[in-house]
């Protein structure tokens, strides 16, 4: 008979929510956001993921306000069924020189399917040069992102220089974390681009413009809540507005050092966010430290019961009778060495009224490939690992699996996923999997 498992240690702080990845090279606050608040852009994430950038002159765009960007995304949207998409975010970027990268769409999960709402798809996209005022509100390139609640799928539209230049419908099966749902997507009755601008340059930027008047881009964001904001649900929406004489580098390596001048505003009121406005540096930066979210692959979720008679978390990684669920590791990245010590597990449910809450989970296990039990956690969070048939210091190879023991009542079919956070080399990074 197996040996009764060591009781679980007194609960820890839960984990500080994990900051945003950066999206220019590593740039303080020009950010996309996580799994635990909203999708990515897709289109950007899959440029990011291509070849080197290629920059020239040429292709001038003096650009369009984001309320008339949106309305031309939106025809892209109404022919795609069952239609009801809500915006969930957009970004205007204004580049100093035009920009040409690659669409790899071969990022994306195997369980996505990819339908092309334009013709077929171009083997690269050019943002073109901003020829216009950097305080206007305009911008030369728009990425909005619309999701569809009840299917999980989202459409990601381009609009350069005023017209669709890309529209992709992304859809299927675990393709997207059922997180998307935790809010209600950007109402209509936020403010302009163009009135946020004005806020901006009333704070600095039109001094900033003045001092730097030749190679500056401008990022402009509207995120769905508040960035700072203590909860994802009940935080006004977000203009920010990130003005740099770095280059925009959607490969995140090394740049020349360069200035940037950042500020908030509340896309509600129109009005400055109190403490949003910085300004800083940028460029001579090392390419970003890796996320947890690169370190590994999961294949997609199972439900099942565990099996047997006394069988225990300790023992077969699912309690006898309990529902788990099982998730393969169905690759590693070698080079990363990532072990169980890298990161927390966590089961949280979503709330369409709230924050998302932490589901009261059994505890968490790491098999191998042959079904024992390398490591196990007891608890709602797996912050403390128990040596198995090997040791929380175990790399963690292909073949293995988690299991997620979440008691012996049936868990809810929709709106519960995985959420995994980075430590130590992957501290700021995390990644919600849809259960």
């Amino acid at each position: 008979m197996a040996a009764a498992p060591p009781p679980p240690p007194p609960p820890p702080p839960r984990p500080a929510a994990p900051s945003f990845i950066s999206r220019v090279g590593g740039k303080p606050g020009l950010t996309i956001l996580l799994a635990v608040a909203v999708t990515l852009l897709l289109v950007l994430a899959m440029l990011a993921l291509g070849a080197p950038v290629s920059t020239h002159q040429g292709g001038g765009s003096s650009g369009v306000s984001f309320s008339s960007a949106k309305n031309t995304a939106e025809t892209t949207t109404t022919t795609s069924p069952p239609g009801s998409w809500k915006l969930i975010d957009a970004v205007g970027l204004d580049v100093a020189n035009a920009t040409t990268e690659p669409l790899n769409l071969s990022s994306l999960s195997a369980n996505c399917t990819v339908t092309s709402l334009t013709g077929p798809l171009p083997s690269s996209l050019t943002i073109p040069q901003f020829t216009g005022n950097l305080t206007s509100g305009d911008a030369a390139a728009w990425d909005f992102a619309f999701l569809q609640p009840t299917t999980l799928s989202e459409i990601a539209v381009i609009v350069t220089g005023g017209s669709v230049d890309l529209g992709i419908e992304i859809s299927g099966a675990h393709c997207l974390s059922t997180n998307e749902t935790a809010f209600g997507g950007i109402p209509n009755t936020i403010v302009d681009s163009t009135v946020a601008a004005s806020a901006v340059a009333a704070a600095g930027a039109t001094e900033f413009l003045a001092a730097h008047p030749v190679g500056v881009s401008l990022e402009m964001i509207l995120f769905p809540f508040s960035v700072g904001g203590p909860q994802i649900s009940d935080n006004a929406p977000e203009w920010r507005f990130s003005y740099s004489t770095c280059p925009i580098d959607f490969e995140g390596g090394t740049q020349a050092p360069g200035v940037t001048f950042q500020a908030a505003v509340n896309a509600t009121s129109g009005q400055l966010l109190p403490g949003s406005v910085t300004a800083g540096t940028c460029g001579t930066q090392t390419a970003p430290p890796p996320g947890i979210y690169s370190a590994f692959q999961l294949g997609p979720p199972t439900l099942g019961v565990g099996p047997g008679k006394g069988g225990t978390l300790a023992s077969q990684g699912c309690t006898s009778g309990d529902y788990c669920y099982s998730l393969p590791i169905t690759m590693t990245n070698a080079s990363l060495n990532v072990t169980p010590e890298d990161f927390l597990l966590e089961v949280v449910l979503e709330n369409a009224t709230g924050p998302p809450t932490a589901y009261n989970a059994v505890g968490f296990a790491i098999l191998d490939a042959t079904g024992q039990v390398v490591v196990y956690a007891n608890g709602s969070i797996a912050t403390s690992w128990v040596d198995g048939v090997g040791t929380p210091n175990e790399k963690l190879t292909a073949g293995m699996s988690f299991s997620l023991d979440l008691g012996a009542l049936p868990p809810p079919t929709t709106n519960l996923s995985l959420e995994i956070t980075g430590l130590g080399p992957y501290s700021g990074s995390a990644e919600g999997i849809g259960l």
